[in-house]
């Protein structure tokens, strides 16, 4: 039977630091003797738990999440240069007339995807 190392919070939070320090996986393997499997996992869950933990808060204080905070500029930015700038409202419609061609050439079959 293998033995299992557990895994710390602390190790974790070590092992986030020094991924964030420019680290690859393998390097935090040697440092803790673990695989790579094992790193990936625990960094990957960790990053996940805060980004939860993040959403929550952030809804509990009822502040928008950052992709909603984005739309919200995106939309304002958008519709106000929109009304004002020719140029770029013709290149919004040529870009969703493309769009629209492209998807309709994927519904009838017409387009590939092999690239």
């Amino acid at each position: 039977m293998r033995k299992r190392n557990k895994v710390t919070s602390k190790m974790k939070e070590l092992m986030l630091k020094i991924k964030a320090q420019g680290h690859t996986i393998k390097d935090i393997a040697k440092v803790f003797k673990l695989s790579e499997a094992t790193i990936r996992y625990h960094t990957d869950e960790t990053v996940r738990q805060k980004q939860i933990a993040n959403s929550m808060l952030n809804q509990k204080n009822g502040l928008p999440e950052r992709s909603e905070k984005r739309r919200q500029y995106m939309k304002t930015y958008h519709s106000k240069r929109y009304r004002e700038d020719e140029e770029f409202r013709s290149r919004v419609r040529k870009a969703n007339r493309e769009y629209q061609k492209r998807k309709r050439d994927k519904i009838n079959g017409k387009i590939n995807n092999t690239n």
